[in-house]
């Protein structure tokens, strides 16, 4: 990853690998692909930025669309409210304190009845 980056590469946060078996779960794995990103050599914007600002320029290329990424008016309004800066430290990312998606806001609370509903 650190000869990509040196290159100008740009790197998209995400996987191909998809999740049959691999211990890869949507919403989650996501956390430990920025905390490898860092640890190869990303500094936490960076990485973040492979998931948001860096992926709404790679899918403007794709459709013509940057509506997401950044937080400026016009643009989708989902974001996620951390209890510590990921700047910091990356793997606050981890430490939720509520999302807003699609016009909604969901507290911890909510998001725990949601991943326990997805359980059973």
């Amino acid at each position: 990853m650190t000869s990509l980056k040196k290159a100008g590469v740009q790197l998209l946060l995400s996987t191909d690998a998809g999740t049959g078996g691999m211990g890869i779960v949507p919403g989650f794995s996501i956390h430990d692909e920025l905390e490898i990103l860092v640890e190869n050599g990303f500094t936490p914007y960076e990485a973040i930025a492979s998931g948001t600002v860096v992926a709404s320029k790679i899918v403007k290329r794709m459709n013509g669309r940057d509506d997401f990424g950044t937080i400026v008016p016009g643009k989708r309004g989902d974001l996620i409210l951390l209890q510590q800066n990921p700047l910091e430290d990356v793997a606050n990312t981890r430490k939720i304190s509520g999302v807003m998606a699609a016009g909604r806001w969901y507290d911890k609370k909510a998001i725990a009845e949601m991943l326990d509903h997805r359980v059973h």
